[in-house]
């Protein structure tokens, strides 16, 4: 007799325990719903380099410092 009350005191708190912990007793929490927009990035209407131009002249500098400071070396 006694085994059985005990049984039925944890049943009964772990039914409310669960319920408890489940968001029963809570209210529920609405959350507006978030909008993106993007604006249209026209094509060819505003100036812009490809990607390959920076390193180019950055490379033909380069090139141009170096043939430059060789031509200064045989001068002597």
């Amino acid at each position: 007799m006694r085994l059985n009350k005990i049984l039925a005191a944890a049943a009964i708190a772990s039914t409310a325990a669960g319920s408890a912990m489940a968001g029963g007793f809570a209210p529920v929490v609405e959350v507006p719903e978030v909008v993106v927009i993007e604006e249209d990035v026209a094509v060819g209407g505003g100036f812009s380099l490809p990607v390959w131009v920076i390193p180019a002249a950055v490379l033909t500098a380069l090139v141009a410092i170096a043939a430059a400071s060789e031509s200064d070396g045989e001068s002597d």
